[in-house]
């Protein structure tokens, strides 16, 4: 499930098979993570309460989780052309009334992170409602964990039932004595001691650095820097996933796009009042879009001809294509006057891997992180056949009158040499990096966890979080099952 700028996404089926098949537990496939997903969501109505009829499937979402979902909270001028466009090229840009069943391939409306109005994060919704119920839960601010300490062995296995942090002066703890072993940090150092496991939660980035300045890795890189090996794990900070996409922009005949609020201070302004009063209007809907779309290349592709697929299985999409009501790009400054039409198109099966690696062994001191995006060659073609399934999207009837002409930027893509240049120029990242902490099958002498979440090789220490996939929400679901169970 992706929560980035609030898109409420699962995956298809075949992305959890593989995901069973890749850590020899059936617990992880489609059918038995599923339940979960529907524990953790509360589907809610939008924020203007209209009739969702024909935009969602209710059977296939939750209603009594914590973690709040909705549909769009506004309609938006480009909706009409969106969906006429999947009437029109239905061949090739279906429509899908809910892309959460497993299924997600076509064009449908987009589902949320949010619930009347206001963003629903994990600190919203799991954390903030139970932090005055729960006397066994301390939340420490301005903490910075530092180290994993080893507590112990187990004939040849290492016990890590010790974690070491380091915090600001306004965030100390009353509660805990500074270790004497302090050195140079930000703040006084701590130390606490599990009574039976430490969860490691620290993300993509944060859960692997943090591995190696413990100790756990690859044992030539941490010898570099003079780390001693406590447990040599050589796929700590490899493995990193990530999706890159491409803008691609329209000059459109329209004054109710969402460049005004960023070209106009009074109607931002406007926009503000109405929300703090309402909870609705523009700033109440997700910036991104209000429909968004999951595509495979054709299966007489010349791209896929001789290679294995890049996706998991026929259920899973080559590319993903967002419909923005603004101009939107990472790397491209947006124009001071005009309104425009959107596209970003991202990659969803990249097979580029890139890594992460210390800097230093001052935890303080940030990871150096390549992502190594578009690498393989197979990418870059995927996603140029990508760029030119976004263009002929746009030409489709149902956009007559509106689009008036592609961005100066992109206006000469004509070309597959054309699209590559572009690509490499603009082309950027969602900032949805997982699998620095991979997982496999328990007796795979690869990765980092094994199907129970816990570090291989390691007793007393489990990882949950977007290192081993970006799906978090769900992961953490049947985390807590695993961690009872083996109470």
């Amino acid at each position: 499930m992706c929560e980035d700028y609030m898109f409420y996404t699962r995956g298809s089926s075949d992305d959890w098979d593989e995901f069973a098949r890749i850590s020899g537990d059936d617990g992880w496939s489609w059918r038995k993570i599923y339940p979960y997903f529907l524990k953790s969501e509360a589907l809610t109505a939008p924020a203007d309460k209209h009739n969702t009829t024909g935009q969602i499937n209710p059977k296939v979402h939750g209603t009594k989780g914590s973690l709040l979902t909705s549909l769009p909270a506004m309609g938006l001028p480009i909706d009409s052309s969106v969906l006429n466009t999947t009437v029109q090229l239905k061949s090739e840009f279906p429509f899908n009334v809910d892309m959460n069943s497993g299924t997600p391939l076509g064009v449908g409306t987009l589902q949320s992170t949010i619930g009347n109005g206001t963003r629903s994060s994990t600190a919203t919704a799991f954390l903030v409602p139970i932090l005055s119920q729960r006397s066994n839960l301390d939340v420490l601010m301005n903490t910075h964990v530092t180290k994993l300490v080893r507590t112990g062995r187990k004939d040849t296995t290492p016990i890590f039932r010790q974690v070491r942090f380091s915090q600001t002066s306004q965030g100390q703890s009353f509660l805990l004595t500074p270790n004497p072993l302090s050195t140079s940090s930000p703040g006084p150092t701590f130390t606490v001691t599990a009574l039976k496991e430490v969860l490691l939660a620290a993300g993509s980035v944060g859960t692997p650095q943090l591995l190696m300045l413990s100790g756990i890795g690859d044992s030539p890189s941490l010898q570099k820097l003079g780390i001693k090996t406590v447990l040599s794990l050589p796929d700590v900070g490899k493995n990193a996933l990530d999706h890159p996409f491409v803008a691609l922009q329209w000059s459109v005949n329209s004054n109710n796009t969402y460049d005004l609020l960023n070209q106009s201070p009074e109607a931002l302004q406007a926009a503000t009042a109405e929300y703090n009063a309402t909870h609705q209007g523009p700033l109440a809907n997700n910036p991104g879009a209000n429909n968004i779309g999951f595509f495979r290349l054709p299966e007489v592709s010349d791209v896929l001809k001789g290679i294995k697929d890049p996706a998991p299985g026929p259920k899973s999409p080559h590319f993903e294509l967002t419909f923005g009501n603004s101009f939107l790009s990472f790397t491209q400054a947006p124009p001071s006057s005009g309104s425009y039409f959107s596209m970003l198109v991202a990659m969803t099966s990249p097979k580029s891997r890139g890594t992460l690696e210390l800097a230093s062994t001052d935890p303080f001191v940030q990871p150096l992180i390549n992502p190594n995006m578009l690498t393989e060659s197979i990418d870059l073609l995927v996603l140029t056949e990508a760029v030119k399934a976004a263009q002929r999207f746009s030409q489709a009837p149902a956009w007559k009158g509106y689009i008036n002409a592609p961005y100066v930027d992109s206006a000469n893509l004509t070309s597959d040499v054309a699209i590559k240049a572009y690509i490499r120029n603009f082309a950027s990242s969602f900032n949805h990096i997982a699998g620095t902490a991979t997982i496999s099958k328990a007796r795979d002498p690869c990765g980092v966890v094994g199907p129970d979440l816990k570090v291989k090789g390691a007793e007393g220490l489990r990882v949950v979080d977007a290192s081993v996939l970006a799906i978090v929400c769900a992961i953490a679901e049947r985390a807590s099952d695993l961690v009872k169970a083996s109470a």
